[in-house]
């Protein structure tokens, strides 16, 4: 039987899990979301309905539970979205359960018309976007410890 193999691209991160481990890899991105015809986002494989994800290092390959990933971290380099900067914009300061996340954005624009962060912290995903200037930072809600402006 031929092995046949799908193109997708790869994106560099880092995540942190819930043991206080650092991973560092690249995380597999579809060509073309299941929403739409531009390539797949971080932030759809991370609310998505998948538990485990592939992350890709050295020579082999990890399946890691999302239910345990505390942040993921990328470049912001090719993985912007205009979308996701629309709305009210704070700077805040995220504790997690392991990191500390200090003077990063968050913009908040809900389709209800809410613009305040707690609104934005009590959505029912289970990653929430925020950025750097360098970083996008994906942090699981469950794993926030307090949010400051």
């Amino acid at each position: 039987m031929e092995d046949h193999r799908v193109s997708v691209n790869t994106k560099n991160v880092e995540i942190v899990l819930f043991n206080g481990s650092r991973l560092t890899g690249e995380i597999f991105l579809q060509l073309h979301s299941s929403k739409s015809y531009e390539p797949q986002k971080i932030e759809e494989i991370l609310n998505g309905e998948d538990t485990f994800i592939p992350l890709r290092s050295h020579d082999r390959t990890d399946l890691i539970n999302l239910k345990h990933i505390v942040a993921l971290t990328c470049a912001s380099e090719n993985e912007e979205n205009d979308l996701l900067k629309l709305g009210e914009h704070y700077i805040v300061t995220v504790e997690t359960v392991h990191t500390k996340f200090e003077n990063i954005n968050v913009f908040v624009n809900l389709p209800t018309g809410q613009k305040r962060i707690k609104d934005f912290l009590n959505q029912e995903k289970m990653f929430l976007y925020f950025s750097s200037a360098d970083k996008n930072i994906y942090l699981q809600r469950d794993m926030i410890v307090s949010v400051s402006d």
